[in-house]
């Protein structure tokens, strides 16, 4: 036990003394871009294919030795049939890239679950009156179906297909109480089994994405390239003026990406 002990400290320090050597420092703006650049693809698609997506959160964790620029990812999975938090993470230590598949369980005040399928294969959920249970918190909705309405969640001509009232759901739900919906920061860094002192340096709802689709990189991006010089500088100075052209929005994105 105490060979592997001393194996595993050395691995790490010699990590470090690899990333010190190559990129100056585990901090350092250029090391940030080199992981990106290593699991480009995975954290530049925002919306995974088969997803109602309702939306999104980054957040960019730092201590004195290491780092986590984290994306989750609220949704609709028409494939499982579930209601989804996708979780892509990139660091500075440990695998080059992690991705998780939370489910979100949402029930009914007696606990059933309050997403139903049908005898004809379409899955219904309540979208107004009582609170529904969202991973054991209790949510209150609408009491009327004019907010999503007002909200352009739901059109008044909205189909009943299988997936449209899941997704709008997930999106009020976002919407309106996106605190208790995305993962808190020690649930979240418990989930990638990192160490849960690193510090929360910056966190953001809105940001501007890459487009994969017209061939735009993470490692690329103005925005998370600036993520790399507010981790080194230990600053978020130059992140908070980089808001305008967010495009995290659920409006911006096909409704079923394939």
């Amino acid at each position: 036990m105490t060979c592997g002990i001393v194996s595993r400290s050395f691995g790490a320090f010699f990590s470090r003394l690899r990333a010190r050597l190559w990129f100056g420092g585990v901090h350092a703006a250029s090391f940030v871009q080199a992981r990106l650049a290593q699991s480009d693809i995975s954290m530049s698609v925002l919306v995974p294919a088969d997803f109602g997506f309702a939306g999104a959160k980054l957040s960019v964790y730092r201590s004195p030795t290491q780092w986590l620029i984290a994306i989750q990812r609220i949704g609709y999975n028409s494939e499982s049939g579930e209601c989804e938090n996708w979780v892509e993470a990139t660091a500075g230590f440990g695998p080059i890239n992690q991705t998780v598949i939370v489910p979100i369980a949402i029930a009914e005040t007696d606990r059933t679950p309050a997403l139903t399928e049908q005898p004809d294969g379409t899955t219904i959920c309540r979208l107004v009156g009582a609170p529904l249970w969202v991973n054991s918190v209790q949510l209150a909705l609408p009491s009327t179906e004019l907010v999503y309405l007002e909200h352009h969640i739901r059109g008044p001509d909205t189909p009943e297909n299988e997936i449209s009232r899941p997704v709008a759901l997930l999106r009020y739900l976002a919407m309106a109480h996106r605190e208790d919906l995305f993962m808190r920061d020690k649930t979240l860094l418990h989930l990638l089994s990192v160490d849960p002192k690193l510090e929360l340096l910056y966190e953001t709802y809105e940001w501007r994405h890459p487009v994969v689709a017209q061939g735009e990189r993470a490692s690329q991006s103005p925005f998370f390239m600036a993520i790399g010089r507010a981790i080194e500088a230990n600053s978020t100075v130059e992140l908070d003026a980089l808001k305008r052209g967010a495009n995290t929005s659920w409006r911006n994105w096909p409704e079923w990406p394939e």
